[in-house]
């Protein structure tokens, strides 16, 4: 329970490291292919587009529940930025 302020938190600012984009991409387009063909051929074997058509959705709307919102585990390897200098000339 204590996890919810952080994953809310997560959630409303967006963010996602680069590790976390390339993780994201990577389950997306394996899930996407992977289902693809799995429909292919189950819609070629039941001679019908309709379940090849219903596999490829399921799997985009899970795709999209898992990979849009910013989860806690995209954003764990965040980039440290030096802090800033003050210079003489100011």
């Amino acid at each position: 329970m204590s996890q919810t302020p952080g994953l809310i938190r997560s959630l409303k600012e967006g963010n996602m490291d680069f590790v976390g984009q390339a993780i994201a991409e990577k389950i997306f387009t394996i899930l996407l292919w992977t289902s693809g063909v799995i429909g292919f051929v189950y819609g070629y074997i039941t001679e019908r587009f309709l379940n090849t058509f219903i596999i490829v959705f399921v799997a985009f709307a899970i795709c999209a529940l898992v990979c849009i919102p910013s989860w806690p585990f995209f954003n764990k390897n965040r980039i440290a930025f030096q802090a800033l200098k003050k210079s003489s000339s100011d």
